[in-house]
């Protein structure tokens, strides 16, 4: 027994020391952290009471402090007044002095160096006196600076004792009234009530260590103790053969708990020999595949690999021969294997090789399998999520470019059929969300799929497909779609108008009847197969020339479009630094009044000349600035530039100024209201242009977009006395309700009803009843786009008032206008220029 006592005492000792040494090392943490949070508290402590003596100093009267002739002065006793009511006012403060920069050098200025002076009477009476001062430490180093940076607050790390007593110093900049750091305020602090708290907190972890030593001690007796039994009962376990069948009995009762939760895991066991080739299973293996253990009958590998699904048996077997070779001997597979119920069930098997021959080849293979069908499902879900738009069911973007890609693929590598993509926006889908709610438009979207794959499955449309068609949402309200087997462009726009037929039809939108139809983008992977990206790219392109050139239709894609496109993206980018560069710029046209033959006034119109595309025309330009929202900014510079041309004139020549210039307003301006009138005043204030000298045209259809408020905006601009001339007449739906209710002053009869005016009875009776009915309205009538002597003369027998023209002359610079306006075209006689004419009928 001696033997055993030594043994449990040299242990009890090791788990002592080592107690002993984790407790030291938490008592030396603890002191130093104890020492470190007195000592940090102590600092802000200083810290915050040299801030407060910072701040009390005037930032004017710092001067005084750096005067040594006016320490005695009333300004420097008003200077350190406040450090001296400070000083009264905490107790603990030994002294408040100023650390002063002189041109590099520090100097010191005590306000009570006296070490016996205490009271607030002997500090106020003490002189300042002046010295280069010696002592630094790093405290005050940084709160003076360094290298021209401004200090910060700081305060020393440990006491300092002399003869004055002990105390640490804080310290703050001291900042002058133009915000410059001229030297820092020291406060010294006694240090009495520190050392004390230091100590204190000291002597409290060490105090609180003999606890622990006591606990510590208890603890190895009670290990001695503990430890000494477990040697006698081991020694007695193996004399005495009673304990081994306890023993026995222990591991059996193991057993019992791991196959208790074998079975609460749900989870099958499995053996395999190799000797005889058998796979035992456990019964929870049986169960889970619904057979019982007679119907399989000796389940040999040859058996139980025919169970396994054809797909996964080759990984199976891999599997098999990495636990034959790999050193860490794991048998892991899964797979489909066949149970007694229809279908398969998806199985994760575990193993390892727990005996090997003597090659080290396993003879026998223990392990796990389970279900897990479960989870499989959940895979399955999660990647028809990934590939499948959750709104329509259709595949998503991600699976229709993959497909294509895959196409292009195999293209390379042999012959595939070719192939064309559909692309369809439908018009018009955002006003749907605007009025009838998003709801609204999810369900149209989930009708449109339907009614896209309904109509590319039935029977009139199997003769076109050579295969099934891919439809796919892309996003938004754009679908794509794409069909293999496509005999060129012709077999493609056939297929598209069997689909823009099937979405004609009204759609039933939660009780309310919608109306949408799609615009379609054609392109076939003859004209562009180098990857999925450019063929949506140009099917795209092919759908905004569908919408362009009316929408609810399909145009097949080609190179041109990818040019105008390019074009149309140049000019776009380029208009927003048009106005900046000065590369916009004004024609004037002139009007004429028919019955004197008088060029009286003139249309202002803009032009651009581009650096690189050289002249952009508005039929082309505007368009893209309406879209941009550039427009508004265009209108602006037209307004401003014509209104200083126009003042131009009438300073240069009076008499031939013509009588007012014609500027037109688009639809986004008028939409401005209130802002657009103030715009126009602001302009013709900073112009000096009378308001009756300004003409603003207006468009029929841009006036039916709002009718209520671009009435109120053309009342107030009439009111201000400005002329209104409404432009494009004829071409809306409402021409007369407007000449009813709107305050124009002239009448622009459109260009497209002069072009049949000789030849047309119908156009010759329209164009009388029109000029009528505006003189009937006490309006003026002005006729646009004339080109020949005829319709001059037609125009002048009805009774028209003005008109415009290349007959009469096209748009002139602003440099011609005078010598062009405010004379009788008659009198030019032969000195009149090209564009120039007379009236002559």
């Amino acid at each position: 027994m001696p033997m055993q006592r030594r043994q449990a005492r040299w242990e009890a000792a090791i788990v002592f020391g080592a107690m002993l040494g984790v407790v030291a090392v938490g008592l030396v943490g603890q002191l130093v952290t104890s020492t470190r949070s007195v000592s940090d508290e102590f600092r802000r402590h200083l810290i915050g009471l040299a801030q407060g003596a910072a701040t009390l100093v005037d930032p004017v009267l710092h001067n005084e402090i750096r005067r040594p002739d006016q320490q005695n002065g009333p300004d420097y006793v008003r200077a350190v007044a406040p450090l001296r009511r400070f000083h009264d006012a905490v107790r603990d403060i030994h002294y408040i002095y100023t650390l002063v920069l002189d041109r590099g050098r520090v100097h010191f200025v005590l306000d009570a160096a006296d070490p016996g002076a205490r009271g607030a009477g002997a500090i106020l009476e003490q002189s300042a006196v002046w010295a280069v001062y010696d002592h630094r430490d790093l405290a005050m180093l940084k709160t003076l600076g360094a290298g021209g940076a401004r200090g910060v607050p700081s305060a020393t790390e440990e006491p300092l004792s002399d003869e004055w007593g002990t105390f640490m110093t804080g310290y703050a900049p001291l900042i002058d009234s133009q915000g410059r750091q001229i030297g820092a305020i020291g406060v010294d602090v006694d240090a009495t009530l520190y050392v004390a708290r230091l100590a204190a907190a000291r002597h409290r972890a060490l105090w609180g260590f003999l606890p622990t030593l006591v606990l510590m001690a208890t603890l190895g007796v009670v290990f001695y103790r503990v430890r000494l039994r477990g040697l006698y009962d081991a020694s007695a376990a193996m004399a005495n053969a009673q304990t081994a069948k306890q023993t026995e009995a222990h591991l059996a009762q193991e057993r019992e708990r791991l196959a208790a939760v074998i079975e609460g895991t749900q989870v099958g066991t499995w053996a395999w020999r190799a000797d005889d080739a058998v796979l035992s299973m456990s019964d929870r293996c049986y169960t889970m595949l619904g057979y019982y253990p007679t119907t399989l009958g000796p389940l040999t590998m040859p058996k139980w690999r025919s169970l396994v699904h054809p797909l996964d048996l080759k990984g199976f077997d891999e599997a098999v021969r990495a636990a034959s070779h790999s050193v860490d001997r794991l048998f892991v597979s899964e797979f489909r294997i066949k149970c007694s119920r229809p279908g398969w069930l998806w199985v994760l098997a575990r193993g390892r090789v727990m005996q090997t021959d003597g090659a080290g080849l396993p003879t026998r293979i223990v392990g796990i399998i389970m279900d897990v069908s479960s989870r499989k499902a959940m895979e399955s879900a999660l990647m028809r999520a990934a590939q499948q738009d959750p709104l329509t069911g259709l595949p998503n973007r991600a699976v229709f470019m993959e497909r294509i890609e895959q196409i292009l693929t195999r293209r390379s590598r042999a012959a595939v059929p070719p192939f064309a993509v559909l692309f369809l926006d439908f018009d018009h889908f955002k006003l749907i969300n605007d009025t009838l709610g998003h709801k609204a438009g999810d369900e149209l979207l989930r009708q449109i799929g339907v009614r896209l794959e309904s109509a590319l499955l039935d029977d009139e449309a199997k003769p076109l497909l050579h295969g099934a068609p891919l439809v796919s949402r892309f996003g938004g309200d754009e679908f794509l779609i794409l069909i293999r087997g496509v005999d060129g462009a012709e077999h493609a726009m056939a297929i598209a108008q069997k689909v823009l037929q099937a979405l004609r039809p009204v759609y039933n939108v939660f009780g309310s009847e919608v109306h949408s139809i799609a615009s379609v983008g054609i392109v076939t992977s003859e004209q562009c197969s180098t990857g999925a990206e450019e063929i949506v790219r140009n099917a795209d392109v092919a759908m905004y020339e569908a919408k362009r050139a009316g929408r609810g239709r399909a145009v097949v894609f080609n190179d041109s479009m990818h040019a105008r496109l390019t074009r149309h993206v140049a000019i776009e980018s380029s208009l927003r630094r048009a106005i900046e560069r000065d590369e916009l710029y004004l024609e004037y046209q002139p009007v004429v009044d028919l019955h004197t033959g008088e060029r009286v006034y003139v249309e202002a119109l803009v032009r651009w000349r581009h650096p690189v595309l050289g002249l952009v025309s508005p039929d082309e330009f505007i368009p893209l600035a309406e879209e941009s929202g550039l427009i508004v900014a265009v209108g602006q510079w037209v307004l401003r530039t014509a209104c200083q041309t126009m003042a131009g004139w009438r300073r240069q020549d009076p008499v031939r100024a013509p009588e007012r210039i014609s500027v037109n307003i688009s639809r986004p301006e008028l939409a401005l209201g209130g802002g657009l009138v103030e715009e126009i005043e602001t302009t013709l204030r900073a112009t000096g242009v009378p308001a009756e000298c300004l003409q603003l045209e207006v468009t029929e259809r841009d006036v039916m977009r709002s009718p209520d408020a671009a009435r109120d905006v053309l009342r107030r601009l009439r009111a201000l006395g400005i002329k209104l001339a409404m432009d494009d007449f004829g071409t809306g739906h409402s021409s007369l309700a407007v000449l009813r209710t709107y305050p124009f002053d002239t009448i622009k009869i459109d260009r497209s009803f002069l072009q049949d005016l000789h030849s047309s009875r119908e156009v010759l009776a329209v164009i009388h009843a029109t000029i009528h009915l505006i003189q009937n309205l006490s309006m003026i009538s002005l006729a646009e786009g004339l080109e020949d002597a005829t319709q001059v003369a037609i125009l002048q027998s009805l009774g028209c008032e003005h008109a415009q023209g290349f007959f009469f002359s096209r748009p002139l610079p602003a440099h011609q206008v005078l010598q062009a306006v405010g004379r009788r075209t008659g009198d030019e006689g032969e000195g009149e220029g090209e564009g120039d004419r007379a009236i002559a009928v």
